[in-house]
């Protein structure tokens, strides 16, 4: 049996989804979560790249988050039924990365206390998370509303719905008005193995 052990801190970040896709896939794995004050600083020469999350697969090392989660989509059945479906998958998972990106002021005030979360969160809802939830809203619509690829579940369905709904936790009204997002995110994280997962693990700032 192939062992799985997924290095990152005790946050969501960008391995929560990954912990996810385990969970719906029903694969054990050893969630190993480092103390960002406490033990990172020692830890991180270990690391490609000195980053994390990396994924150990028998002992060896994968890193980049979307590397992990593509991998382990395949793996399990969640990469989408085709090349086709594979490639709007990425490209879905790659638009999660772009908003992220521009993120970072509003999570560094989060997670470090690098400035002042209401003033972050003010700059870039309008120009950056109402826009993306306006499109992601769209994109699930025009694909039926069921999923965001095909007919079935994949792995963009898995961190779509993760991501929004971290972003409730920084602001609880931010699905006011996309009603089929808030739907999306209920069913998704109501699937039994996601479900159990969320109700067992650790209290997270983000």
């Amino acid at each position: 049996m192939v062992h799985y052990k997924l290095d990152y801190f005790n946050i969501g970040g960008r391995a929560e989804s990954i912990r996810h896709i385990f969970a719906q896939a029903g694969v054990e794995y050893e969630d190993f979560r480092i103390d960002l004050k406490q033990q990172w600083p020692q830890l991180k020469s270990n690391y490609p790249n000195g980053q994390v999350p990396v994924l150990e697969v028998d002992g060896k090392p994968l890193a980049q988050s979307f590397a992990i989660g593509r991998f382990l989509a395949k793996k399990f059945g969640l990469a989408g039924k085709d090349d086709w479906e594979a490639a709007q998958a990425d490209m879905y998972i790659y638009g999660l990365e772009d908003v992220l990106t521009k993120m970072s002021p509003l999570l560094g005030a989060i997670l470090f206390g690098q400035g002042d979360k209401d003033d972050e969160l003010a700059k870039i809802k309008p120009t950056v998370l109402e826009p993306f939830l306006i499109k992601y809203e769209r994109n699930l619509k025009d694909n039926g509303g069921q999923y965001f690829v095909g007919k079935e579940l994949t792995w963009a369905d898995i961190a779509i719905a993760d991501f929004i709904d971290r972003l409730t936790w920084i602001d609880a009204h931010i699905l006011d008005g996309h009603s089929s997002l808030k739907e999306f995110v209920h069913r998704i994280h109501n699937l039994p193995n996601i479900k159990k997962h969320i109700e067992a693990r650790p209290k997270m700032p983000f």
